[in-house]
């Protein structure tokens, strides 16, 4: 008779080959439901590549200025009605011009400096909560609610006049509204001028009609072009902290989408670029046309894989081997 230590070890391996004989059982049972995959969002894509995309550098070098550098007259220009929150009153949209730094007696006893401007509506004033002497050490300042002109006017010299790609068809209109539109396609930046709320910079774009394979030309028309439409994008400073979506590299690319899928056939291309999706489009394809899905799920059976994609402005794209069969909210 084996010695109870000599069982145990032939016990053990019995339930290992148990367990080597059960394991391809188990996993192949697991995919014969319904799998879910964890939800993918255009921000996690985006995190992936940023950093070996060239637009993401594109407007580096480009920050507001040293307090240390500041001097009477540097202008601002006030982006947010909370701006009354800061200066007391609301200066949404004006421009305001630096006058000095002072310094006073905080109520917990340590130095504050204050930072004076010139407005509209007369002197005003900001509280830094750090010494003048920590104010004169950074090497940039944010003024909440406000931009400096400074900024605007570099990037404006770096993009003003050249063509890019645009890799979003979340438009404004001219007053600001929301405007589905169209991506992938050739723009020229028109202008930049100070933008509105938590987007400072606000930039005036322009492209030319008609766009292969599209009908309708979104955008608005100027009484003396024809053959241009016309939007605008609210998009981050450059340097700005935080994770914001509306950087440059978010909006555009430098080189031509279209040149990176060739295998994509012209009808279908047309419907990506219009934001479409069609019978017998790929998944790569209707990624393009609408972004990541927030939830995947597949069922697989004997003769097929089922796949529907789910948005969350409910939206569901049903493929079945890879090609698109249906789309419906």
């Amino acid at each position: 008779m084996p010695c109870g230590s000599h069982r145990n070890r032939l016990r053990f391996r019995w339930l290992l080959a148990i367990c080597a004989f059960l394991a391809p059982v188990t996993f192949q049972s697991c995919f014969t439901g319904i799998e879910s995959t964890p939800k993918i969002s255009e921000s996690d894509l985006r995190r992936e590549s940023r950093a070996s995309r060239p637009e993401v550098s594109y407007l580096d070098g480009i920050t507001g200025e040293p307090p240390s550098l500041w001097h009477a007259g540097k202008f601002w220009t006030v982006t947010d009605p909370r701006s009354e929150r800061v200066f007391g009153i609301n200066l949404d949209g004006s421009e305001i011009s630096f006058a000095d730094i002072s310094e006073v007696v905080s109520i917990t006893g340590s130095p504050e400096a204050i930072i004076s401007f010139d407005s509209p509506a007369g002197r005003v004033s900001y509280r830094t909560d750090i010494s003048a002497d920590s104010l004169m050490r950074r090497r940039d300042f944010a003024i909440p609610y406000a931009v400096e002109n400074s900024v605007v006017d570099a990037v404006r010299s770096r993009l003003a006049g050249n063509r890019y790609y645009i890799t979003t068809s979340l438009w404004n209109d001219a007053s600001g509204n929301s405007v589905r539109g169209l991506k992938y396609i050739p723009v020229e930046v028109v202008d930049v001028s100070a933008g509105r709320g938590v987007y400072p910079l606000r930039l005036s774009l322009s492209y030319e009609v008609p766009v292969a394979g599209v009908k309708s030309a979104p955008g608005h028309v100027k009484p003396d072009d024809s053959t241009h439409r016309y939007f605008n994008l609210a998009m981050a400073a450059p340097g700005s902290v935080g994770g914001t979506t509306h950087a440059f590299s978010d909006f555009f690319s430098l080189t031509d989408p279209r040149k990176r899928y060739p295998k994509i056939e012209d009808k279908a291309w047309a419907n990506i670029i219009a934001g479409r999706v069609g019978e017998g489009m790929t998944r790569d394809e209707c990624r393009l046309a609408l972004g990541s899905p927030a939830n995947i799920s597949r069922h697989a059976g004997y003769s097929e894989l089922r796949e529907i994609w789910t948005y969350d402005e409910g939206i569901r794209l049903v493929f079945i081997d890879g090609l698109l069969t249906s789309a419906y909210r």
